[in-house]
C-alpha cells in the first residue's frame, strides 16, 4: 500500500480543468502563519523532512470545555512516517480547534492515520468536519477512503480564505453508528497568495464562458502533477515557485 502523504508532492491537485496557467515564486511571498500541530503527541518533534511539529498537549488551540483523549497508533506502517501520523487526538463528540490567523488565504491540510487507538475499531471512525462556515468532510472514513485507494494514510488539503482573526476546525462524529468516533493525527495552516481570484475569472478547459472564484469559494486539491520533472519536499512547499498547467481541477466545498 502506498502513503498518501508520500504521493502529495509527486502530483499536484485539483477539480475543474483550467486553461490558464501561472507561476508564483515563493521568494516574492513570505506566509503570515505556519502551524504544524501534531496532534496527540506528548512532545514538539520533528518529522523525517526536518519539518518542526508542535504537540497539542495543553495547547490554547484546543478548547477547555470540550472532551478528547489522546492515543497512539497500535501499529506503524513502514511507509507511514512517525510524526504525525502515529499519535492522534480522538473525539466521541463534536470537537473544536481555534487557530489565531491573518485574514486571507489558507491551506489546511488533515493528516489522517487509519490504525486501532486505545482499541477502538478503525472502521467505527466516521466522522464530519468543518472549518469556519466550510464543510471539508460529511460521513467520512479513513479506513475505507484509504483502503479504495490502496493507501496506508490520507492527507486531505484545503484552500480557503478566512475573514476574521480566528480559524474554528471542527470535529464531529457521525450519529450512526453510536459507536462512531472522529479522529485526527496532525493539522497543518499555512498562509498562501491569493493566486486563483481574477477579475475576469478562469476558463475551463472546452468551455467559452469563465467561472468567478472568489473569496467565499473554498477549494480541494484531489490531485497532484509534478509538471517540473524534480521532487518538491515537504519543507519546501509551498515554499517553492507553483505551476498550474493546462489540465487542473478545482473542487468547491459547500458552505
Amino acid at each position: 500500500m502506498r502513503s498518501m502523504d508520500k504521493c502529495f508532492c509527486a502530483s499536484f491537485l485539483v477539480l475543474l480543468c483550467l486553461s490558464s496557467f501561472q507561476v508564483i515564486f515563493a521568494a516574492n511571498y513570505v506566509p503570515a502563519e505556519k502551524t504544524l500541530l501534531n496532534c496527540g503527541a506528548n512532545s514538539d518533534q520533528t518529522d523525517s523532512d526536518g519539518r518542526q511539529w508542535t504537540s497539542d498537549k495543553g495547547s490554547s488551540f484546543l478548547s477547555s470545555s470540550e472532551k478528547s483523549s489522546t492515543a497512539t497508533a497500535s501499529t506503524q506502517d513502514p511507509a507511514v512516517p512517525q510524526v504525525p501520523y502515529l499519535t492522534a487526538r480522538i473525539f466521541r463528540s463534536s470537537f473544536t480547534y481555534t487557530f489565531p490567523v491573518v485574514s486571507g488565504h489558507k491551506f489546511v491540510r488533515l493528516y489522517f492515520y487509519p490504525s486501532s487507538y486505545s482499541g477502538l475499531n478503525a472502521s467505527d471512525a466516521l466522522f464530519s468536519v468543518t472549518a469556519g462556515s466550510y464543510t471539508l468532510l460529511n460521513n467520512f472514513s479513513v479506513a475505507q477512503t484509504a483502503d479504495a485507494l490502496n493507501y496506508v494514510s490520507i492527507m486531505k488539503e484545503y484552500l480557503l480564505n478566512v475573514n476574521g482573526d480566528t480559524l474554528n476546525i471542527t470535529f464531529s462524529p457521525s450519529s450512526n453508528p453510536s459507536s462512531a468516533y472522529a479522529f485526527v493525527n496532525g493539522i497543518e495552516i499555512v498562509s498562501m497568495p491569493d493566486i486563483y481570484s481574477k477579475p475576469d475569472g478562469v476558463t475551463i478547459v472546452g468551455q467559452d464562458v469563465p467561472i468567478i472564484i472568489d473569496n467565499a469559494t473554498a477549494l480541494e486539491d484531489v490531485l497532484r502533477l509534478n509538471v517540473g520533472a524534480f521532487g518538491v519536499p515537504e519543507s519546501a512547499d509551498p515554499n517553492v515557485k507553483i505551476r498550474y498547467p493546462s489540465g487542473d481541477a478545482l473542487i468547491q466545498c459547500p458552505r
